[in-house]
C-alpha cells in the first residue's frame, strides 16, 4: 500500500497550442492558447515515477499534431495539492487513473478527464454560473464521451450540448 506523503502533491503539466494559418505545404505557425492539466493525488511511493510514467502518459493523452494544429508540452512541476496552478477565471484540466491492477507494471484500467468553469470573468452568458466538461481522454488529445452541461446561478442544468443536434449562436 501507497503511504501519502506530508502534503499530497499534485502534477502539473502546461502546454502550448498553435494554429496553421497557412497550409500543409507553406505553414505559417501561430502560437495561441495553452491549456493546464493537473494529476492529483502523486503519492510518495509515485513521486519517483513522474518522469517514467505519468508524465510519458500525459504527453500521449494530451499531445497531437496535424497540418492545421497541434498542442505540446512545454512545461511540468510537482506542486502542494493546495497550491493555485491557473489564473482565476481559467479551469485546469484534472486527469486521474481510472483504476490501476498494479501501477509498477504500467497496468492500468484509464483515464478520465473533468474540468469545472466557473463564469468569473463573464465570458459565458449572464445566466451561466459553470461549465462543466467531462471525457475519456484517448492518445492523441482525442476527446471520446465528451460531455459538456452548463448551470445557472440556482444550480440547474440549463442545457446538455451533447443532446443538442444544432448549436444556435447569438447573433
Amino acid at each position: 500500500m501507497a503511504k501519502w506523503i506530508n502534503d499530497p502533491k499534485k502534477l502539473v503539466v502546461i502546454t502550448q497550442h498553435m494554429e496553421n494559418y497557412g497550409d500543409a505545404e507553406n505553414p505559417n505557425w501561430k502560437i495561441q492558447d495553452g491549456e493546464t492539466y493537473v494529476v492529483k493525488d502523486i503519492f510518495e511511493d509515485f513521486e519517483t515515477k513522474v518522469e517514467t510514467f505519468f508524465l510519458p502518459k500525459v504527453k500521449e493523452l494530451v499531445e497531437y499534431s496535424n497540418d492545421s494544429r497541434k498542442e505540446y508540452i512545454i512545461s511540468y512541476r510537482l506542486e502542494e495539492e493546495d497550491v493555485e496552478v491557473c489564473d482565476p477565471g481559467l479551469a485546469p484540466i484534472e486527469l486521474r487513473i481510472t483504476g490501476t491492477d498494479d501501477l509498477d507494471k504500467n497496468v492500468y484500467w484509464g483515464w478520465a478527464a473533468h474540468r469545472l468553469t466557473e463564469n468569473t470573468n463573464g465570458y459565458m452568458r449572464t445566466d451561466i454560473q459553470a461549465k462543466q466538461e467531462h471525457w475519456t481522454p484517448l492518445p492523441g488529445g482525442v476527446k471520446k464521451d465528451y460531455l459538456v452541461k452548463h448551470w445557472d446561478w440556482d444550480g440547474e442544468d440549463i442545457f446538455d450540448l451533447c443532446s443538442r443536434t444544432k448549436l444556435v449562436l447569438p447573433a
